[in-house]
């Protein structure tokens, strides 16, 4: 028997051990930003503790609460049961709500990150305590300090998320099955009965354990080994040993169920998902009935530069072998192929070798191929193994201090890599080199906020193009940002897109490696420009960022672009190569059905689709298409029209229009319209309003009101400043008492992608109430932040007067 350490000894390491792995995940967790995921545990734990278990995760209940027991001390914390989630929406949507809006995110992320930290330590101490029960304390140091310093395990053992859990929950059952037939007796059962349930409360996927611990039940009872309260069995028949073996699994299976049902709120009910069928734990097997679902549909995935979906039985292969630790590595192959004088495996050793070994088969076979930490439940059970290459002195003298070289090798690793373990690939590979091999929860999941602001700071980045992959908002941390195609498709601005994959603008992009992948896009091919180009950084080694220089002619002045109707990744490289020369534009985007935009550069380009035509758009008749291309990747033509407006035709214009539209300013605070007319005044335009525009006139389409009718005007307006938050013109129909009749509320010209002194024309159609009886009655016009509602104040002689601007009153006729 091999020599044991003085327990005090083991107890100092193996503490020290545990407090280490412990600070490496709470120090770097806290510079992680929310990863995919944990807003929906967020949801679902604090909607469970407030008695709602419906929200749906696709997942048990056990760590969502587990999860968010420290979240609950938090003073005030805001229950998110007023939110259109509850009371059985998605627990996503509920997380994001209570996560970024009502809590200090920072301060949350930490709380509920904690107890799955502890939980890891949990796992260490349980490896530990396996493989000293197995091969001696001296000999579990290996596998315990493997396992305390495992990057994997610790990227994951730091996050809200499921995968550290389950493994513990497999390892806690094996260690449980595994004392129950080494000394059955009825405490070990009920542990590990319950223990069972506790996996089953975790994941769906710990069912896997059924048909392993009955196989190794049967084999027990057919060797007639038992022991303990039931070693009477020994002397019974092969058949009575069989059928007690059964009963007691059927036992354990009880009580594994018992252990579910109370975890989910010892209900009984409908499963609206199943018919409504009647069960016990019905958002148990609701959320049950919706995997199924879920997994119905294949997924995306990539290997290798291969995009495919569904499940590809390399995929768990490869990552092995590159996100495993080649210190684990050795260590694992060697407990697994050396032959000590022991030549066969223990008990203990089948059941753990059986757990890995199955659960790495069904991984090849899964259609899901979501990441390397579906892997981490086979972890455990092969590091306890690796104790028997020190407990039986299988290695030769040249390489006895071998152990000790495996685990500072990848301590050295572990800090190399600190804080972003879950960008880990060994040497094969290498973090920088990760995102050419495996994306998603492999490299990238969202954590990586905090570097990038980081990155920002450091190299004085005045705007970011940015395209970024996570549960986390940008907003959150000091980032200036303007989105490319990003994920969650909401980050997305769909309706004033600046990326284009072929020619991409001059400017500092920052890439989540998975959308640098194309993995969740129809477009694998959307960022294949920066594919080809090596990055300049990797902030958390999860985002690359890149420097995109004046492409085609460097010496070409940058280009006004007006898109009507269309997006510019819709433009055909061809318009870049031959019309503009550069991609170096500067884009505007109006509807060209209710609205126009003039820029102020002096020559500038629309672009509309080929049948469209700007009607509201001042210079334009006579103008023809200077060229025409087909849509990029869709059907049909757009049209390229350059207009080029001289300084006078503009001024002259402006002053036409201004002349020709009187006003009258009144505080609508103090005043309805109808009263103290001496308190009304009448100027022309132009009218500023706040910083962002300048009112410059009106035209009026429809002489008079008419009940029943619809009513149309013109509004012209002149930009002040460039972008800026977006805002909406408000046109109102008045009563002599102030009372709004009618209202136009919008804007078709939107403010991103402005510059001080553009023209915006828009045109507001109002529909006029059937019982609106005749009369007088006023137009007011004014303009909001569509964001905060707040209006802008109009201002004369360097005073605000008020926020709205009233049209002279017209009568109401039948």
């Amino acid at each position: 028997m091999p020599m044991r350490p003085p327990m005090g000894r083991t107890f100092w390491i193996v503490g020290s051990l545990l407090l280490i792995s412990l600070g490496l995940m709470l120090t770097s967790a806290k510079v992680k930003s929310a990863t995919f995921d944990e807003d929906a545990y967020v949801g679902k734990g604090i909607a469970i503790w407030n008695g709602n278990y419906w929200l749906q995760t696709n997942h048990p209940s056990l760590v969502p609460i587990i999860g968010t027991v420290f979240l609950l001390t938090e003073p005030g914390l805001d229950a998110p049961t007023d939110h259109p989630c509850w009371p059985d929406g998605t627990a996503r949507s509920c997380g994001r709500e209570l996560l970024f809006h009502r809590a200090e995110t920072h301060r949350a992320l930490f709380l509920v990150r904690l107890p799955i930290a502890l939980l890891t330590v949990l796992l260490i101490a349980l490896v530990y305590r396996w493989a000293a029960e197995l091969y001696g304390r001296r000999a579990a140091l290996l596998p315990a300090a493997l396992c305390a310093f495992d990057p994997n395990l610790l990227a994951h053992g730091r996050l809200f998320t499921l995968d550290l859990p389950a493994s513990l929950a497999v390892l806690l059952s094996c260690w449980t099955f595994y004392r129950f037939w080494k000394r059955p007796g009825w405490r070990r059962l009920l542990a590990a009965g319950v223990a069972l349930g506790l996996a089953g409360s975790t994941r769906f996927t710990t069912g896997f354990l059924m048909p392993i611990f009955l196989a190794l039940s049967l084999a027990q009872a057919q060797q007639g080994s038992q022991t303990g309260r039931f070693r009477a069995l020994r002397a019974a028949s092969l058949k009575k040993r069989l059928f007690s073996t059964l009963a007691l699994l059927a036992m354990m299976g009880g009580i594994a169920a018992i252990t579910i049902w109370l975890v989910h709120g010892a209900d009984f009910g409908p499963v609206p998902r199943w018919s409504d069928v009647s069960l016990p734990a019905p958002a148990y097997f609701n959320e049950l009935a919706r995997l199924f679902q879920h997994h119905s549909t294949p997924q995306d995935a990539f290997l290798l530069g291969r995009h495919y979906k569904g499940g590809w039985w390399p995929y768990f292969i490869v990552a092995f072998l590159v996100k495993t630790p080649i210190p684990t590595l050795i260590a694992i192959t060697l407990a697994l192929t050396v032959t000590p004088r022991r030549r066969r495996f223990i008990p203990g050793e089948n059941l753990l070798l059986s757990t890995a070994g199955v659960y790495y088969a069904l991984s090849l076979l899964s259609p899901l191929n979501l990441g390397y930490r579906l892997l981490l439940p086979i972890l455990p059970p092969l590091l306890i193994l690796t104790g028997r290459i020190v407990s039986t002195n299988v290695l030769p003298q040249r390489l006895r201090y071998l152990p000790v070289i495996l685990v500072g090798w990848l301590a050295a690793a572990n800090l190399t890599l600190y804080p972003h373990y879950l960008a880990y690939f060994n040497e094969i590979v290498g973090p920088r080199n990760g995102y050419r091999v495996l994306v998603d929860s492999n490299l990238d999941w969202g954590q990586d906020l905090p570097a990038l602001e980081q990155y920002v700071r450091e190299n004085d980045i005045p705007l970011l193009y940015l395209s970024w992959f996570g549960e986390s908002r940008p907003w959150q941390y000091e980032i200036p940002y303007r989105f490319i195609p990003s994920k969650p498709d909401e980050l997305t601005d769909l309706f004033t897109r600046v990326y284009h994959p072929d020619y991409p603008p001059p400017g500092t992009y920052a890439i989540s490696a998975t959308n640098l992948q194309a993995l969740l896009f129809d477009d694998k091919t959307l960022f294949a420009w920066f594919l080809r180009q090596e990055p300049v950084a990797q902030p958390g080694y999860s985002i690359l960022v890149y420097e995109v220089p004046r492409l085609l002619d460097p010496d070409a002045p940058p280009v006004a672009v007006a898109l009507g109707g269309v997006q510019i990744d819709r433009v055909p490289p061809a318009a870049f190569e031959t019309l503009w020369r550069t991609n170096d534009l500067r884009l505007r985007w109006f509807d060209p059905d209710t609205s126009c935009l003039l820029p102020v550069e002096l020559d500038g380009w629309y672009v509309l689709k080929a049948k469209a035509s700007p009607a509201w758009c001042p210079f334009w008749e006579g103008t023809g298409p200077t060229a025409r291309f087909p849509i990029r990747g869709g059907s049909g033509q757009m049209a390229f029209y350059r207009l080029r407006v001289s300084p006078a035709q503009r001024l002259e214009w402006v002053r036409t229009v201004s002349s020709a539209s009187p006003l009258l300013l009144s505080d609508e605070v103090a005043f309805a319209p109808g009263d103290a007319p001496d308190l009304r005044r009448a100027l022309f335009p132009p009218v500023r309003l706040g910083d962002r525009l300048e009112f410059l006139g009106y035209h009026v389409l429809t002489p008079t009101l008419q009940a029943g009718k619809q009513w149309e005007m013109t509004t012209y307006w002149r930009a002040l400043a460039d972008d800026g938050p977006p805002l909406k013109i408000f046109v109102q129909v008045l009563d002599d008492g102030g009372n709004v009749r009618s209202q136009y509320d919008g804007l078709d010209v939107p403010a991103i992608g402005w510059r001080a002194g553009d023209l915006i024309v828009q045109h507001h159609t109002l529909s006029i109430p059937a019982d609106l009886d005749p009369g007088r009655y006023w137009v007011q016009v004014g303009v909001y932040n569509a964001q905060t509602v707040a209006r802008l104040p109009v201002i004369v002689d360097g005073e605000a007067v008020g926020s709205r601007i009233l049209l002279p009153p017209t009568e109401v006729s039948r």
